[in-house]
């Protein structure tokens, strides 16, 4: 009689196991920015023209959600940013490092612009972009800077922020 307490104990902490999720990772709502020194002008007119970027995302591996693609249009100097999603890493040690791939693309005035990143989402502390495009920046505000790691604490929002070579 002496087992069957320990049996009953053993037997409600496997079901307690068996019944919770697995952890996740706190994620963020996610914008992807481009920054411009000057858009693209026409060459007869000198006005400027609408630049287009389109964005996509990608989970590579271990990514609870990774948002969505997105359009963008540009039409002045600055930072110009659209919402791609919530994106949120895995933390189950199970799956491997949560990695997540933002690519853009655009056209303006005959000129062509290209480029992505793959970044690292830490369990719900911060993000760090580890391959692509050397002027991207992650940031926790739209603003331009040379960060490739920040530490949002599951607060976000997120901002990647491209800075295409235009003349």
């Amino acid at each position: 009689m002496k087992y069957i307490p320990i049996i009953a104990a053993m037997a409600a902490l496997s079901a307690a196991m068996i019944s919770t999720p697995a952890s996740a990772g706190k994620g963020a709502v996610t914008h992807a920015c481009i920054f411009m020194a000057q858009p693209p002008r026409d060459a007869i007119t000198g006005k400027h023209v609408p630049t287009i970027f389109k964005f996509t995302t990608e989970a590579s591996q271990a990514m609870n959600d990774s948002g969505k693609n997105a359009t963008l249009t540009v039409t002045s100097a600055g930072v110009t940013c659209v919402s791609v999603g919530y994106v949120e890493g895995n933390a189950s040690m199970f799956r491997g490092r949560p990695e997540w791939v933002l690519s853009y693309s655009g056209t303006g005035n005959g000129t062509v612009f290209s480029g992505s990143v793959s970044a690292a989402w830490e369990a719900g502390t911060g993000v760090t972009i580890f391959n692509g495009v050397e002027s991207a920046s992650v940031n926790i505000s739209p603003t331009v800077s040379t960060n490739r790691s920040i530490n949002f604490n599951g607060q976000g929002p997120v901002y990647f922020v491209f800075k295409p070579n235009v003349n």
